[in-house]
């Protein structure tokens, strides 16, 4: 999908259903932290932080990013990055996703209570 073809809302941001907004705002917290890129376990990690109590399988979080990406919301980044292990080991390469810079928003700072405001109907979103 083109990016001058995707709705935004009046914050600049992508409208988009809630299960994609969820892993969208991680992105851009993390955009606004430094952090080029993102894993999808670094990912997992915040949102299990943000709902203490709710397991979020990796999967799913795959497939929102997999979606997403055919939406034209995040770009998967050029090179794979080693996915540290619990240990400090050197895990295996792993792909990051990120926003592309024309979708971060106005610079607003992201709260988990935009989440549901922002979100929009998509067809075929869960």
């Amino acid at each position: 999908m083109n990016p001058a073809d995707i709705k935004t809302g009046p914050d600049g941001l992508p409208v988009m259903c809630a299960s994609h907004r969820e892993v969208f705002d991680v992105l851009l917290r993390r955009h606004a932290n430094g952090h080029a890129d993102t894993t999808d376990r670094e990912i997992q990690e915040v949102l299990e932080r943000l709902t203490p109590g709710r397991r979020i399988e990796i999967g799913s979080i795959s497939a929102r990013l997999r979606e997403m990406n055919l939406l034209g919301f995040v770009l998967e980044a050029p090179t794979k990055r080693r996915n540290v292990g619990p240990r400090g080991d050197r895990g295996v390469l792993v792909r990051a996703s990120y926003v592309p810079p024309g979708l971060r928003g106005a610079g607003v700072a992201v709260r988990r209570s935009d989440i549901a405001s922002s979100a929009g109907a998509v067809v075929g979103c869960y």
